[in-house]
This record gives structure tokens, C-alpha cells and sequence, in this order.
């Protein structure tokens, strides 16, 4: 019923064939399911950002958060509730920043083989520098953002691949802010095959 894990992660991001940044994340995850209430995740996570580009940008990132995870339809479904606080801690001062994530996301399988995912997140972002117009107000962003995705497993086993999936999914985000230049809206849509070797 109890379960504990420790994972580390390195990503490298090549931006135009240059280096622009590497980032290592380790996190510590304690689980514990309830027969009747379904599945409880606490955890830590630190993330260091080495930036090549802009040494202004490094940044130490500590944050923790719990997840809790609801089980439907004899566990081929399930609903997700989740809160996250982080705190950016940059070599610039002006990108320190406080992040307070909440979301609620689903997953449950439709038809013929397809799994729908969809996922609704609302982000308050408060920076510690000052906005350019105002030396009074800090910056403040809140960020929503809907994901819903399609997928659907083509081969449970081809060749060195396992579960090689299709999938399609569309993205809305929307940041309001009270700097003006940092407000916007978009939309994305991704296609791809994805696999597991």
C-alpha cells in the first residue's frame, strides 16, 4: 500500500544546432493507495537550470506538491487533482519567481481502441522584480491552459518497438498578466507516433 521512488532525469536542449541549456531534476515520491479513496502522491522535486546562452537565467528551482488520483470504470479510467508550489531561484534576480499550479485532469477510455485524456490547469505566477511601467506593483501572471489529447495503440509489439501509439492533441493556453507585453494567448496542435523501445 506504501511505495517510495527516487528519480533523477538530465535533458539536454539544443536550440538552431547550438547548446542553450541542461537541466538535471531529482525527485523523491512517496505513494499510498486506499482501497476506497485511490491513490495519493507526495513529492519534492529540485530542478538546476544551466543555461549557456543567458548566465542571467541559471536558476535553482525547489518545488512539492500532492496529487491525488481517483480510479473509474475498474481502473481503466481515472481522475486526477493536483496542487503544486514552486520557487525559482535565478542568478537574475528578474526571473525569481513563485509558482502556485492547480489542475484536474481525466483519462478514460472512449472507443474502438481510443483513450481520451483531457486536463484543465490554472497557474498563479508572481515574479520579485518590478514591472517597467510601475515601480509600485510586482508582476503577476494567471495562466490557463486545456489540453485534450487523443491516442490510440497501433501495435502492442513491432518489431524493437512495444505500444506504438498515434496521437493527436490540441492545447489552448491563455496568460493574463499585468505587464502587457508578457500577455497572450495561443494554440497548438500537435500529431505524432510515439513508441517504447
Amino acid at each position: 500500500l506504501i511505495n517510495a521512488q527516487l528519480m533523477y532525469s538530465y535533458i539536454w536542449n539544443i536550440v538552431d544546432g547550438d547548446n542553450f541549456s541542461g537541466v538535471h531534476f531529482i525527485s523523491p515520491n512517496f505513494y499510498y493507495m486506499h482501497k476506497k479513496f485511490g491513490l495519493t502522491r507526495v513529492y519534492y522535486t529540485y530542478k538546476s537550470t544551466n543555461n549557456w546562452q543567458f548566465d542571467s537565467r541559471d536558476t535553482g528551482q525547489h518545488s512539492a506538491g500532492i496529487n491525488q488520483f481517483f480510479f473509474l470504470a475498474k481502473q481503466k479510467g481515472r481522475i486526477k487533482l493536483a496542487y503544486e508550489f514552486a520557487e525559482d531561484n535565478a542568478v537574475g534576480s528578474a526571473f525569481d519567481r513563485n509558482i502556485h499550479n492547480f489542475s484536474l485532469k481525466a483519462k478514460t477510455p472512449l472507443f474502438f481502441g481510443i483513450d481520451l485524456d483531457a486536463e484543465g490547469k490554472y497557474s498563479i505566477r508572481s515574479y520579485d522584480t518590478r514591472l517597467a511601467d510601475n515601480a509600485v506593483d510586482e508582476r503577476q501572471d494567471d495562466q490557463q491552459r486545456y489540453t485534450v489529447k487523443l491516442s490510440r495503440v497501433l501495435y502492442k509489439e513491432l518489431g524493437i518497438l512495444e505500444k506504438l501509439t498515434f496521437y493527436t492533441k490540441y492545447r489552448h493556453t491563455l496568460n493574463k498578466t499585468n505587464l502587457d507585453i508578457r500577455e497572450y494567448k495561443s494554440n497548438r496542435v500537435d500529431v505524432g507516433l510515439r513508441g517504447i523501445f
